[in-house]
């Protein structure tokens, strides 16, 4: 009974993360992209290797960015940014809204259905996040982790 219990304790602590965990992503967004104020936004698994990475936003006046940090107990430390416009017609445009705040997004789904193929680097899963951006009257943004590309990536219809 008491290696049952075991093993889900040990997932969840695996899974656990804290600030000073990424204290040096925070540190290397603020010295890569000077000016912008980044927020700690979420934690989730985004690229399925069942240890919490740590989601950023921040925006500036003609750009929103997100970022992630992926753990530190990663294998592969790493940090993606994707940088959107706020306001223009391109497809990467927000419509000049910011969609604050960013939400975890399952990935157990397919986008085929919704957009014919299947998105660059995509991998549905169960267990892995997503982060979804909710630009007002726009389409949302679907944000996932790349395993072509090994960055961050996104679609929307």
């Amino acid at each position: 009974m008491r290696s049952v219990l075991a093993i889900p304790m040990l997932l969840s602590l695996a899974f656990m993360a804290t600030a000073a965990d990424f204290k040096s992503a925070q540190a290397q967004l603020e010295a890569t992209h000077p000016g912008l104020k980044w927020k700690a936004s979420l934690v989730g698994d985004f690229n399925c290797d069942s240890i919490a990475d740590q989601a950023y936003a921040a925006q500036s006046r003609e750009h929103f960015y997100v970022a992630v940090a992926l753990s530190p107990e990663s294998n592969a430390p790493k940090l993606s940014v994707l940088r959107l416009q706020l306001k223009g017609n391109s497809q990467d445009s927000l419509c000049g809204q910011p969609p604050f705040p960013l939400e975890l997004e399952s990935m157990d789904y397919d986008p085929t259905q919704a957009i014919g193929s299947l998105p660059s680097g995509f991998r549905q899963s169960a267990t892995c996040s997503g982060i979804r951006l909710i630009p007002g009257e726009c389409d949302s943004f679907h944000i996932y982790w790349s395993f072509e590309s090994n960055e961050l990536d996104w679609w929307r219809l």
